[in-house]
């Protein structure tokens, strides 16, 4: 097979066109890679093909991929020939999903780890099936820890909604300042000729946050109101997790150069200002949108900073500096 990739299961893989692509990744994923088969296998609505790419895993992953597919007709398993990290292989699961489910309207990611109720796919298919504004549709998520115990944050799913909103610069511009929670709200459901028009993910850090900046001008971002997936955390997110997972290993450090908001920006510039852009804007527009990711994404990346200081402020008064405040107000 070209582009550096080897069918694993079947070994002679044929289309199996189904009204729903779904596309996972997989990379060293055999701990909890069982279980989240089984919850994207047994959702109720059965019509989709469910397209997976290992990315040159060292456990079992390709062992438990082999079995599964070989009793589940819906499976197509593929292996990345060497590491490609996350972006390519996410790219390259949507490409295998147009090839071998040739003409589905909707996209969806699954993790190779996380846990989703039975009605996830029916309740998201519902709103697109139904609602042609919407370009997007994704539920409410909690966490969960390595156990698959409900973490103490958040305590409430994280809400972002683009509803009633027509105009797309409007949603653009509630999208740039207002998305919260971009890792959870890309596992939805979207149309898959938006996904194709923004080339899936763009190769920068934090590729899903301006793939939904980007989609929201392709129509509207609905949230079902209702807790459908649980998103296991087993690790701190940081910017240097990203670079070591996100980008091909030996060119992590080049493309991670710059700070992220500025990639985003400039990334966006040169996709909507060539010939052959998503959506032709006048140039003009395109300066005035690129400029606003560049101010409201570094906004948002200062925000940050500024929690994460201030809980770290916190748990300092809490374990040293209350103790000692006490220790010498009662001495005194």
């Amino acid at each position: 097979m070209s582009d550096g990739i080897t069918p694993i299961a079947p070994a002679e893989p044929e289309p199996r066109p189904a009204h729903i692509a779904l596309g996972m990744t997989v990379y060293n994923g055999e701990r909890y890679l069982v279980e989240a088969l089984d919850s994207v296998l047994s959702q109720n609505y059965r019509d989709f093909t469910l397209v997976i790419l290992d990315d040159c895993s060292a456990d079992r992953s390709v062992e438990i991929l082999t079995d599964r597919a070989s009793r589940e007709p819906r499976m197509l398993c593929f292996r990345n020939n060497r590491r490609n990290g996350m972006i390519a292989t996410w790219v390259k699961v949507f490409r295998l999903s147009q090839a071998y489910c040739p003409g589905h309207p909707y996209f969806g990611w699954c993790s190779d780890h996380d846990l989703l109720e039975p009605n996830w796919l029916a309740l998201l298919a519902d709103v697109l099936n139904n609602r042609a504004e919407a370009v997007m549709a994704y539920p409410e998520t909690l966490h969960i820890d390595s156990e698959g115990h409900l973490s103490a944050k958040p305590r409430c799913p994280r809400r972002f909604d683009t509803r009633g909103l027509n105009d797309p610069f409007a949603r653009f511009g509630h999208a740039n300042r207002r998305l919260s929670g971009a890792g959870d709200m890309i596992y939805g459901l979207m149309r898959s000729s938006a996904l194709d028009a923004i080339s899936v993910y763009r190769p920068v850090l934090q590729p899903d946050r301006l793939a939904l900046v980007e989609l929201s001008l392709f129509g509207q971002i609905h949230q079902v109101p209702q807790v459908l997936r649980y998103r296991r955390v087993t690790g701190e997110a940081s910017i240097e997790r990203q670079k070591a997972t996100l980008f091909n290993p030996s060119g992590a450090e080049k493309k991670a150069s710059a700070p992220w908001y500025i990639m985003h920006a400039i990334t966006f510039f040169r996709a909507y200002a060539s010939p052959s852009a998503p959506a032709q804007f006048s140039s003009l527009r395109v300066v005035a949108l690129s400029i606003s990711i560049l101010c409201w994404q570094f906004w948002a990346d200062l925000e940050k900073k500024f929690l994460r200081s201030k809980r770290v402020l916190k748990w300092l008064w809490k374990r040293t500096l209350r103790p000692l405040w006490h220790a010498v107000t009662m001495r005194g």
